[in-house]
């Protein structure tokens, strides 16, 4: 009966670690660094975040080749394009705990955990794009092409702020009393995870348009995708009466008293990924010839990536693990209005993203609270069912206005926008078996939350270059684009 405690008490340990022990990954795991990839899904430009990235129907200029590539038919003859984006994200600490240890009012087993993510500011020139356009024969119709890079994604994450790592801490009723500084303690358990990861996704773009007709339009964008990941993790678990690890277990001096774990991830790997647009803009039907409408629709086809783990315990390598990581796809329908002879623009894109195919392939087995023999024989013999996570596909709607003035001979332009951002972060949705800690587990791998945006930028243009400057604030995160285009 005291084997079988302690055994259940490792396997609670090391579900809140995340990754400490080591199995067969074919895709994603339950892992904190793959728990919350922050992509940079809006369309690039000071101006598109000015108008909170509602720009499928409004694009015309060089970002169209990411935003919308059939609408590159707005550029004139050659354009260049430049981005500058810095990202602010705010650490992320969630404490929960079950039990309590007080010798007068015990109530046990105890279950503590702490989780950190600390995420690093990001600054970087985000997107590059370069576009020419031919006129076809003698009327209006146009054929465009573009090159572009594109980060989709710069992440660096720690598992520590100031220090102080991820924690777990754990006691049953069937550790011994020690004396400690302040008397009498129940014995526990600790673990403490650190370390971090640094992701990269860079979009190496080629995209056209061709005008089918003077009010149609279609596009195609092709990219290659490359993805560099570092990432390195520790956890040692410290159990000094050995309550937990087994006396014979192999170590290393000066860790005698405890296990350690490490995974590590160095490798790169890339992939193709496509964008397909349609633009309307239909002028004919208008007197004039100009038609205070536009609209757009895109479908973005995800690149995957596929590179190795690496996992030890005690300085000893028990798997090399494959692990896959699937862009999510994304596809959207926008609308822009124009009045004629006004000043004010107003847009509104929908979008739909697949964060579900984040768990395509998901490998749950990583940690051993996961395994189906764990669950079934040793947590609880009566139930059957796996852990299950989950992660919500998004439906974002972003609206954006701008009205355009005339300053110093030439146009300055004030922006606004709003969106949503739905939680995006993959979470533990149930457990297999219906004990009081289940709240702390669920808690350890839960989601996120929505956050709602809110948008403003201005412009300022003359002759041949514009500059943009678009912000956009949330409860946790800030960002700023500088953008500037110059025109032949």
């Amino acid at each position: 009966m005291r084997g079988r405690m302690r055994f259940r008490t490792f396997v609670l340990l090391t579900l809140v670690t995340g990754m400490m022990i080591p199995g067969t990954g074919k895709a994603i795991t339950d892992e904190a660094i793959f728990r919350n990839f922050r992509f940079n899904f809006i369309n690039p430009g000071g101006r598109t975040l000015g108008l909170a990235g509602a720009f499928i129907a409004a694009a015309d200029d060089a970002t169209a080749v990411q935003a919308n590539p059939a609408a590159l038919h707005y550029i004139q003859k050659s354009e260049f394009f430049i981005e500058f984006r810095s990202l602010e994200i705010d650490d992320q600490i969630s404490t929960s705990r079950s039990g309590n240890v007080d010798l007068m009012n015990e109530d046990l087993p105890f279950l503590s955990v702490t989780e950190v993510s600390n995420p690093e500011d990001i600054s970087n020139a985000s997107f590059i794009s370069y576009a020419h356009s031919w006129r076809l024969g003698s009327g209006d119709r146009r054929l465009s092409l573009a090159f572009s890079r594109q980060i989709l994604l710069e992440q660096k994450t720690s598992l520590s702020v100031g220090g102080d790592g991820s924690r777990a801490e754990f006691a049953t009723s069937a550790f011994p009393v020690i004396v400690g500084d302040g008397g009498l303690e129940r014995y526990s358990v600790t673990l403490v995870e650190t370390g971090g990861s640094d992701t990269e996704i860079i979009y190496w773009n080629a995209g056209g348009s061709l005008q089918v007709h003077n009010d149609f339009s279609v596009g195609l964008t092709l990219s290659l995708a490359t993805l560099e990941i570092q990432a390195d993790s520790q956890g040692v678990l410290t159990d000094p009466l050995e309550q937990v690890l087994p006396p014979t277990n192999p170590r290393l001096p000066p860790t005698l008293n405890a296990d350690i774990f490490r995974n590590i991830i160095d490798d790169t790997d890339s992939d193709l990924a496509y964008t397909i647009g349609l633009h309307w803009h239909p002028d004919s039907v208008f007197y004039g010839g100009i038609s205070p409408w536009q609209f757009g629709a895109v479908l973005r086809k995800g690149a995957k990536f596929s590179f190795q783990e690496d996992r030890f315990r005690d300085a000893i390598l028990e798997e090399r693990a494959p692990v896959t990581l699937k862009v999510p796809d994304r596809y959207g329908v926008g609308v822009s209005y124009k009045p004629l002879s006004s000043p004010w623009v107003f847009t509104m894109d929908y979008e739909r993203v697949e964060y579900s195919d984040l768990l395509e392939g998901f490998e749950s087995g990583v940690n051993l609270l996961t395994n189906e023999d764990v669950t079934e024989n040793i947590l609880n013999p009566n139930e059957t069912r796996d852990p299950e996570y989950d992660v919500d596909d998004a439906d974002i709607f972003r609206f954006g206005v701008e009205r355009l003035f005339s300053v110093g001979g030439g146009a300055l332009t004030l922006r606004g926008g709003y969106f949503n951002s739905p939680d995006n972060k993959i979470a533990m949705t149930s457990f297999s078996t219906d004990a009081r800690e289940n709240s702390v587990y669920l808690d350890a791998f839960s989601g996120g939350e929505d956050e709602n945006h809110y948008t403003a930028g201005v412009s300022y243009g003359k002759k041949h270059s514009v500059v943009d400057i678009g912000a956009d604030f949330s409860s946790d995160s800030q960002q700023i684009v500088v953008s500037y285009i110059y025109r032949r």
